[in-house]
């Protein structure tokens, strides 16, 4: 009788190595120093320029104690992360439009800091918890492979073909470097990503993603969120509507489809964020300003020139903050809503640019997206985030990264 052949070997799981992990980090800071490999002087040089760049877009002072704390080498954790996120989410973009927060960051970050936060820092209006295990979560985690050379990260659903991929410019398999073809009508033909051929056997998984280490990332991160003084005033403090619970064993899409029936959010028109008509380094185009070259400013973008708004050239920041009947200056414009609004100081101008809601009329409110979703290590809860943020135009800030 011949013996059953023995099962095959399963192929071994190449894990990411140090070399890979010291090269993927490489890179990554490549955005801030310059190419990797250059000599010094280059470097400095090329972070000197950064640095001028950097000032000139008059950053808040969060942001430049944590650059000066990556340059360091340290990290941006605890209170300075805290101040980061609230001079982020009080500038207009997202006064404007809302925010959408991607989870908690590990370690020592005051996560109340939103709950309690003064005018003109926008409060959350909900927090959304996927709640699923921390099996379901290891599970997930070991689905993650690692595209060495891009550094981009990839699930299960990520390598599957079908409609939830994204589209992209069909290629000629006759001359793949050729130009792409095209629909009868003369548009680019897109087809759903599928990945390569030989795609997934140059992929690795990262040696965090390994159960030990993974279970220990998924208890000190999410344990020491849901389990802290700090987390337990935050839901004693809400109200029992404000707190959305979402099953983390279904899949993303389902989970979508019970949170929108939840949220009363309704879309909001695009708003711009107000902007200054001349660069505050601008300083030939401030001293030769008039009214009708901030008018005109800008109009190679769009067409025809702004208007001036109701207020002619009267401040309406003065007028509003009880300053009385103030000429504006056209060296201090702003452009908003169509309008070109005259501010008569620079700290006029930085209140109307960072809210210019109090200041005008008929202005579009601030929105009430203010939402923080929560939810262990591959829950689903980044695409819970991410589509909240595309749905009603708030901003997805990722805090786990």
């Amino acid at each position: 009788e011949e013996e059953a052949p023995p099962p095959p070997t399963p192929p071994e799981e190449k894990i990411e190595t140090e070399e890979q992990t010291a090269a993927r980090l490489a890179r990554m800071l490549e955005l801030v120093g310059g190419p990797a490999g250059e000599g010094e002087e280059d470097v400095v040089g090329v972070i000197t320029t950064l640095e001028a760049e950097f000032a000139a877009l008059n950053p808040p002072a969060a942001y430049l104690e944590a650059a000066q704390c990556l340059r360091s080498g340290g990290a941006v954790v605890g209170k300075m992360l805290s101040d980061l996120l609230q001079a982020r989410v009080a500038m207009p973009d997202v006064v404007l439009r809302g925010y959408v927060l991607d989870g908690v960051p590990p370690g020592d970050f005051d996560i109340g800091v939103l709950t309690r936060a003064e005018a003109p820092l926008p409060p959350l209006s909900f927090i959304i918890e996927v709640r699923g295990s921390n099996e379901q979560a290891l599970a997930s985690l070991k689905r993650f492979r690692l595209d060495t050379e891009s550094g981009l990260l990839y699930s299960g659903p990520d390598l599957t073909p079908g409609e939830h991929q994204p589209l992209v410019e069909a290629t000629n398999p006759d001359d793949p470097e050729g130009p792409p073809p095209t629909e009868e009508d003369g548009t680019v033909k897109m087809v759903r990503w599928e990945p390569p051929a030989g795609f997934e056997e140059k992929l690795v998984q990262r040696a965090c993603d390994q159960s030990n280490l993974a279970r220990a990332r998924i208890k000190a991160e999410w344990d020491g969120v849901v389990g802290s003084d700090e987390w337990k005033a935050i839901i004693a403090a809400a109200l029992p509507h404000s707190m959305l619970v979402l099953d983390g064993t279904q899949t993303p899409d389902a989970m979508l489809t019970s949170l929108l029936g939840q949220l009363p959010f309704f879309r909001y028109p695009i708003v711009i964020p107000p902007e200054r008509c001349f660069a505050a380094d601008d300083e030939a185009g401030r001293e030769a300003a008039t009214v009708e070259t901030a008018l005109a400013a800008g109009s190679d973008e769009r067409t025809g020139p702004f208007r001036l708004s109701p207020w002619g050239e009267w401040c309406p920041v003065a007028l509003h903050s009880g300053g009385g009947v103030v000429q504006g200056k056209p060296a201090l414009a702003a452009r908003y809503a169509g309008r070109v609004f005259l501010l008569s100081s620079e700290e006029r101008l930085e209140a109307f640019l960072s809210n210019p809601c109090p200041y005008v009329s008929r202005a579009p409110a601030p929105p009430t997206v203010r939402v923080m979703v929560l939810g262990p290590h591959a829950s689903g809860k980044t695409a819970v985030a991410k589509h909240l943020s595309e749905k009603y135009g708030a901003k997805h800030v990722d805090m786990v990264g």
